[in-house]
């Protein structure tokens, strides 16, 4: 079962594509500390601007046929917090990077406005998967969004 650790080291490698691709629309970025991605659903901060929490999620190539879909973590087997969990109730994090990679490239990605999200997900029903290792995702279809949901994209 994967756990924090591993599925930061897996994400990281992703860092330096994904702020190449946010610096023209946000500006520069860094990385994080741990305590604000473990806490507060960040993984990237702008230094330019007040709303600039990231968090960022990456999914294996093999997942590319549900680009028009994307989910967020709802559940652990651990009990730990999720990014649903931190984004939803917490009101933490500003913008979602979203995208599909491998060792370190990024084939599509999009930038979502979690301020949009929250006020989605007060009233609609969501869909829940639960993969084989006990972690539960939350799906949601990039179409029922309104279209300022999307800040940008690599399409």
């Amino acid at each position: 079962m994967p756990c924090y650790t591993d599925d930061r080291k897996w994400s990281d490698q992703f860092i330096p594509a994904i702020k190449a691709a946010i610096k023209p629309i946000l500006g520069d970025s860094e990385v994080a500390p741990d305590e604000e991605d473990k806490h507060h659903n960040t993984d990237l901060i702008v230094l330019t601007s007040e709303r600039g929490r990231i968090a960022c999620r990456v999914r294996r190539l093999e997942y590319l046929n549900y680009s028009d879909q994307f989910t967020i973590r709802a559940s652990r087997p651990s009990g730990a917090r999720t990014e649903l969990q931190k984004v939803v109730l917490d009101g933490w994090g500003d913008f979602l990077f979203y995208g599909f990679g491998e060792n370190g490239r990024l084939e599509k990605w999009t930038l979502a406005d979690l301020q949009i999200f929250r006020e989605y997900m007060r009233s609609q029903i969501r869909v829940l998967k639960l993969n084989p290792d006990g972690v539960a995702f939350r799906v949601f279809d990039w179409k029922k969004f309104p279209p300022e949901f999307q800040v940008a994209n690599s399409i």
